[in-house]
């Protein structure tokens, strides 16, 4: 890439709209998590209907997650093999760590909706 006065920029890593998919996907899941854990308080619980819809926003976050994480673990590994270095590994391990987090996200999320009979 060129900028105004004609000299290459380099990346120094990934770029931000992955880094921020992620850190924002992975912030929104965690807050609809825990809008869904005080859902549950017995006395003031939210209604079925609110759980299920921050269930199912919770299944959409994590599966940006997903995405987003995938696309910034093959950035990383473009980076490490063009230019080893101990960042980019681990930031590696973060990404496919968060990646990993949005599958069983993905998963719990199926499992409780079928099992609360919400299928439909």
């Amino acid at each position: 890439m060129d900028d105004v006065t004609g000299r290459k920029i380099w990346f120094r890593g990934v770029p931000w709209p992955l880094r921020g998919g992620v850190l924002l996907s992975f912030s929104l899941s965690v807050a609809a998590f825990v809008l869904y854990m005080a859902g549950n308080i017995p006395e003031r619980g939210f209604p079925d209907e609110t759980q299920f819809l921050l269930l199912r926003i919770m299944q959409y976050l994590a599966l940006f997650l997903i995405v987003f994480s995938l696309c910034a673990l093959g950035f990383s590994v473009r980076l490490l093999v063009r230019k080893p270095r101990f960042r980019y590994l681990l930031g590696m391990g973060l990404y496919f760590l968060t990646g990993i987090l949005g599958i069983l996200l993905v998963v719990l999320n199926s499992f409780i909706v079928v099992a609360a009979g919400g299928n439909g």
